[in-house]
């Protein structure tokens, strides 16, 4: 049909009870070009988008494409809220070959733990994902993606299976590791001593506080050094009895700032613990 309407409404763990609703046209107004408009709203994520697509006069292949969206996020631990808008433009060349070039801008506002951060992306990077399922799941899978993916960008989705065949995708995780390897390796000299908890290849380490600190007053402290770490309660995912905790990052900054940071850190751990006062 040339026109579609999907409703749903459906309950996930993560977010609550839902609905959504997808309206399609295949030809907008006879010309061919293609509008969707998708609506999402639960108790904790609220989304809409709008694509349209106007294909080349010459190339059926060719195509610009212009999406709008918006969405919010709120749990228990962060809320989110981001807004962009993209264009693409896809262009046919020879007769096996697809060229697309595109822009994106994206304005994301992030508060977790008491913390508040704006971000602003133009042209986020090489960003894709690959879906793997067992074969007697592939026609149900392939259904859900229709209903709740947009089309990956073509030079993307390119870029990406490319460096995958030829290895480049390992070697870039392999470097990945090995920067990682190093950071704990600063952390365990820096922090040599204190009661830490971590993963070799892990971007984060979890640091439990000594008696009678707080995680705020540890957390403000810090950064009044310049230092930025994230209290632990942000990521708590229970009411189960809670042990005060800060989660720092390892992967954030150069090398020689994160020693600097981590020694900042283990001289909090050593001094007095003491109440932050209001300067006016």
């Amino acid at each position: 049909p040339r026109k579609t309407v999907r409703l749903g409404a459906g309950y996930t763990t993560d977010y609550g009870p839902g609905f959504s609703a997808r309206y399609e046209d295949l030809n907008v107004f006879d010309t061919a070009q293609r509008l969707e408009s998708e609506l999402n709203l639960s108790q904790r994520l609220q989304g809409a988008a709008l694509r349209y697509v106007q294909p080349g006069s010459a190339d059926f292949r060719s195509n610009t494409n212009t999406r709008l969206s918006a969405q919010r996020e709120d749990t228990v631990s962060y809320t989110t809220k981001s807004v962009s808008a993209e264009m693409e433009r896809t262009k046919g060349f020879g007769s096996d070959r697809l060229g697309s070039i595109y822009l994106q801008l994206q304005q994301e506002n992030s508060t977790a733990g008491g913390d508040t951060t704006n971000t602003f992306l133009v042209v986020p990077g090489l960003r894709i994902g690959y879906l793997v399922a067992p074969d007697r799941y592939v026609a149900a899978v392939a259904n859900r993606h229709l209903v709740s993916n947009w089309m990956a960008t073509p030079l993307v989705a390119e870029i990406a299976t490319k460096w995958v065949q030829d290895g480049t995708a390992v070697q870039l995780v392999d470097w990945q590791r090995a920067a990682i390897r190093r950071r704990h390796a600063i952390a365990a000299e820096v922090l040599a001593g204190v009661d830490f908890r971590a993963h070799s290849e892990s971007l984060h380490i979890w640091l439990p506080l000594p008696g009678g600190r707080a995680e705020d007053g540890f957390v403000a402290h810090a950064r009044l050094q310049g230092v930025a770490i994230a209290p632990g309660v942000s990521f708590r995912t229970s009411e189960a009895p809670w042990s005060p905790a800060v989660r720092i990052s390892l992967g954030s900054t150069s090398e020689a700032e994160l020693r600097t940071g981590l020694g900042v850190v283990a001289q909090l751990l050593l001094a007095d613990p003491e109440h932050l006062l209001l300067a006016i």
